[in-house]
């Protein structure tokens, strides 16, 4: 499945291979953040997440997360 996404993007491709679930993506880097790279992992690395767009309103979900206990890697 990545190889016919390949037109998408060739800046770069990240892939995770789990015993009941394969999660891929390509990307065109035009506007990118250092350290955007995915699959994106939580905390503990036992949740993972591939996406495409933008969170709007990623402060919120944040501040709730961070509210629960959950920490971030990077500052954004």
């Amino acid at each position: 499945m990545m190889q016919a996404l390949r037109h998408r993007g060739p800046d770069e491709d990240g892939l995770l291979l789990a015993p009941s679930a394969a999660l891929g993506v390509r990307r065109l880097s035009i506007i990118d953040l250092p350290g955007g790279h995915q699959p994106v992992f939580n905390e503990a690395s036992n949740v993972a997440v591939v996406f495409n767009g933008e969170i709007y309103n990623y402060e919120q979900l944040r501040g709730a997360l961070e509210g629960r206990g959950h920490a971030f890697s990077h500052a954004f």
